[in-house]
């Protein structure tokens, strides 16, 4: 899931979007909002990476319900502590991915006793993104280069991540009792 980067900002070239993504067989996605001062979550931004590239696509420019046929489809999501995404992605597309791979789930498998993002990618694939626009004011327009790059770092290295945390790997170890933890890779 690496390749070009793409900035969605029209419907057209959401669709074109969506058109391709049905035929992936894995994709990761992710969503930038804000629940402040609102009562449901406000969808600001959503990250998607697939085999061809990462696109960012601009929630406030663009018609989110077409992605309904691809979280409905065959293709696996692949998401990180995907609770507060599955809602807003409910809320845009009255749809949650039919095949789900939380990567944060199968990393407390592994024996990852802290499994954010930024320690996963770190600890399994030597990919340090930072947090530091994590918090940023995603509903200010125009995105600033630094949100751009953060949202293409996030999502890019998610997809070569599910591999690593496959089931076979995610199953519980026989026998390992909680003494097995470890807040990094051994």
């Amino acid at each position: 899931m690496s390749g070009p980067f793409e900035i969605i900002t029209d419907d057209a070239g959401f669709q074109a979007l969506v058109a391709r993504l049905a035929s992936e067989p894995r994709y990761a996605i992710d969503t930038e909002f804000h629940r402040e001062k609102t009562y449901y979550p406000h969808v600001a931004v959503v990250q998607i990476a697939d085999s061809r590239g990462t696109c960012v696509i601009d929630a406030l420019e663009v018609d989110l319900s077409p992605l309904r046929e691809v979280l409905e489809g065959p293709g696996l999501a692949v998401m990180h502590a995907a609770k507060q995404d599955l809602e807003v992605l409910d809320r845009a597309c009255q749809a949650v991915p039919h095949a789900l791979f939380d990567t944060q789930l199968a990393a407390g498998f592994v024996g990852y006793t802290t499994p954010s993002l930024s320690v996963l990618l770190d600890g399994e694939l030597g990919v340090q993104v930072g947090k530091a626009d994590r918090l940023t004011d995603w509903l200010k327009r125009p995105l600033t280069d630094a949100q751009l790059s953060y949202g293409r770092r996030r999502r890019a290295p998610v997809g070569p991540a599910r591999p690593a945390l496959s089931p076979a790997r995610a199953a519980w170890p026989h026998g390992m009792g909680l003494g097995g933890l470890r807040g990094t890779p051994q």
